[in-house]
């Protein structure tokens, strides 16, 4: 099973493409039904890649940092989260996945492929009753541990050590899969977000101040149901998503009010608003200032 003797008889499909070309140093493998690439990036040049797979594509991200970039995935709003370390992403089949990044460090991925032919037979009846959901930047606590046992034994030739990635590659592909279908949460007892969750959301807030961010879009990307997503934000944030979500653009107001940098029109449009009314309106009720009185002390 070592990654040479494999590497060089595995057919790596070609649902992801890299730009530039030879822009990745990949090694590939597949073990009881799980195609596995290892990608490491050569450099820390500028690079974008575009995926549509025939089938269940897992994507985890163990290192990458971007100075810019932007995700998109089909279904989900995009996202230009900087700090995309320790995540997955969980792309469907039919679903088109597309990145470019300004990196700041090499990118470390490793994708999975479920290949529904290679399956055992619990590993196929796995998949057939489980939903596969388009997730971003989801935690990948789970699967961590078991990714690098993996690959750790990918090349060893013994026979037990053969038996144990077979088994490992089981539980991973089942990891996987309730990745997929949204049991990646565990709602903490006093029915607020999880610490994982509260900086995911976070961090998409902050991202999305000018686009604005429905509470669909929150609730998808912690893997939680509407009504239990607004529940728990209440009890985590002690306000409603929308409450937070515009005092956290008043606050990125009076930091741009206070540079001088922008005009106050500059400033309402660089944040969204539809009109310079709209903005002083909001503003005046968070502050009690317009934003010239702010600017002007």
């Amino acid at each position: 099973m070592g990654i040479e003797g494999v590497a060089r008889s595995l057919t790596i499909d070609d649902s992801i493409t890299f730009t530039p070309p030879d822009s990745m140093i990949s090694q590939a493998y597949e073990c009881g039904g799980l195609v596995v690439e290892s990608l490491i990036s050569r450099d820390t040049a500028p690079f974008s890649f575009c995926a549509n797979p025939s089938r269940p594509l897992f994507v985890y991200i163990e290192q990458s940092v971007r100075t810019d970039g932007e995700t998109r995935l089909d279904g989900l709003p995009p996202s230009a989260r900087r700090n995309l370390s320790g995540t997955v992403i969980v792309v469907p089949p039919g679903h088109r996945l597309e990145d470019w990044s300004v990196p700041s460090i090499r990118t470390a991925v490793t994708r999975f492929l479920i290949d529904a032919n290679l399956l055992s037979a619990f590993s196929a009846t796995l998949l057939e009753s489980e939903r596969i959901d388009a997730q971003l930047f989801i935690d990948s606590s789970s699967i961590e541990g078991i990714a690098h046992k993996l690959r750790g034994l990918s090349q060893s030739s013994d026979a037990g050590d053969t038996l144990y990635a077979s088994s490992l590659s089981v539980v991973l592909q089942h990891e996987l899969l309730r990745l997929a279908a949204g049991k990646h949460s565990v709602r903490p007892p006093k029915g607020g977000l999880a610490p994982w969750q509260e900086k995911r959301v976070r961090e998409y807030i902050e991202e999305h101040l000018r686009e604005g961010v429905p509470v669909a879009a929150l609730a998808q990307i912690v893997g939680l149901s509407q009504s239990y997503f607004a529940h728990a934000f209440r009890i985590s944030f002690g306000r409603a998503p929308h409450q937070y979500f515009n005092s956290r653009r008043i606050e990125a107001a009076k930091l741009l009010l206070s540079r001088n940098e922008l005009t106050i029109t500059e400033v309402a449009n660089d944040l969204g608003y539809h009109s310079v009314s709209a903005f002083t309106s909001s503003f005046s009720r968070s502050t009690g200032l317009t934003p010239s009185r702010f600017r002007h002390g």
